[in-house]
């Protein structure tokens, strides 16, 4: 189906499953040199039909696995985010405290002022536990999220895993070629199996015929 349309697909998966069955009874039977050519269609056929099957699974697995590997790097990356938030809202939370508690400090510098400044000085006061629990809040997260991307990064999930090869380019390398002689073999494959069978059976029908006559 990666290399035709459903007709021409279907017609050459029954004809060569069809003849992968057929072709070693037939060639018990005749004699001579028409047994070679019967024998090597069949290799050509089942390596291709091996093939497909291998390329198939290739494919799907390639897909689950870069589907898998797409939602490793989202999930970094939103933990990477995140942890970019937090640093910076700690920061935020500390420049006001240090704001508040400097003003609480200016409210309260002498005992007059403290009297004088008393409700002002308890917003102040308010303010700065406020932030620090925000603070306390913010670090607490920050060290979970930090944990979470060690673990990330421990488990190899740290966005720039290597995205599979396809399946030419896989073949390729696990048989020591270049993508483009991996390429022209397996498309030739397919059109060396629909030729020599074309001929291999009208030859091996005429001379089944022949002999049945006689």
């Amino acid at each position: 189906m990666s290399m035709f349309n459903f007709i021409i697909a279907g017609t050459i998966s029954v004809s060569m499953v069809s003849f992968m069955v057929l072709s070693p009874q037939a060639a018990m039977r005749v004699k001579g040199f028409v047994k070679l050519p019967l024998w090597g269609a069949f290799t050509i056929a089942l390596i291709f039909s091996m093939g497909s099957t291998v390329a198939g699974q290739y494919n799907k697995l390639t897909e689950s696995v870069d589907i898998e590997n797409a939602a490793q790097r989202a999930g970094f990356s939103i933990l990477q985010d995140e942890q970019r938030d937090l640093i910076e809202a700690l920061s935020v939370y500390r420049d006001q405290q240090e704001y508040h508690q400097r003003t609480l400090e200016r409210l309260t510098e002498t005992a007059e002022d403290r009297i004088k400044n008393q409700a002002y000085a308890a917003t102040e006061r308010n303010k700065v536990a406020e932030l620090t629990i925000r603070i306390e809040e913010s670090r607490q997260r920050l060290n979970v999220v930090r944990d979470e991307l060690r673990v990330e990064i421990r488990d190899g999930n740290i966005g720039v895993t290597e995205e599979r090869k396809d399946f030419f380019s896989w073949i390729a390398n696990l048989l020591g070629l270049t993508r483009a002689q991996a390429e022209f073999l397996i498309a030739a494959l397919p059109a060396v199996f629909i030729d020599v069978i074309a001929a291999l059976s009208l030859n091996l029908a005429l001379r089944q015929r022949s002999v049945s006559k006689i």
